[in-house]
């Protein structure tokens, strides 16, 4: 664990830890209704998710693999391009992929709380006035929501030229000369 990592882990902990959905009327009080808070609230319950397998996936950079690179004569900037990025995208769409739910978590939860319209909305109104039908139907929008989501970032997640191998490397592009 590095020195940084050592100092900011405590009080990333405890950012996380607050829970998203005590903030939600805060973060409308400040950002008004439109729809700034719900997409700032979505970030806000992907976030953590996202920054630590990115951070997890920088961890998991090869030491080896970047002197190799800094020996030939890489920059920093080539270092990044062709060792670190390619080793953390798979962690990073991992984590994007994980975190697909929790953003529309925090989407609804906005909507609960501030919005005309929308999906959250719907479910909060019809649940006032006990339409089970409606209820369920929007739910099931937003599974189907989250399911084309997460279908989208498989595709993406197989066009990328950085995929695990099944040996456990890493296809980075590199080639021999």
């Amino acid at each position: 664990m590095s020195g940084t990592e050592r100092v900011l882990r405590p009080f990333l902990l405890a950012l996380y830890s607050i829970p998203k959905v005590a903030l939600a009327p805060l973060v409308i009080m400040w950002f008004g209704l439109g729809i700034a808070p719900k997409i700032i609230l979505a970030g806000m319950f992907v976030f953590f998710i996202v920054f630590m397998n990115a951070a997890a996936g920088i961890r998991s950079v090869n030491a080896d693999h970047v002197r190799i690179v800094q020996v030939m004569g890489a920059s920093r900037l080539a270092v990044m391009r062709k060792v670190v990025l390619p080793t953390m995208t798979p962690f990073l769409v991992l984590g994007l992929r994980v975190s697909i739910p929790e953003a529309v978590t925090g989407a609804v939860i906005g909507e609960f709380i501030s919005a005309s319209k929308g999906l959250g909305y719907l479910v909060y109104s019809a649940s006032n006035e006990l339409n089970t039908a409606v209820s369920l139907a929007a739910l099931i929008v937003l599974v189907f929501v989250v399911a084309v989501a997460d279908f989208l970032l498989g595709l993406l997640e197989r066009l990328l030229p950085w995929q695990p191998l099944q040996s456990g490397t890493v296809r980075t592009g590199l080639r021999a000369r």
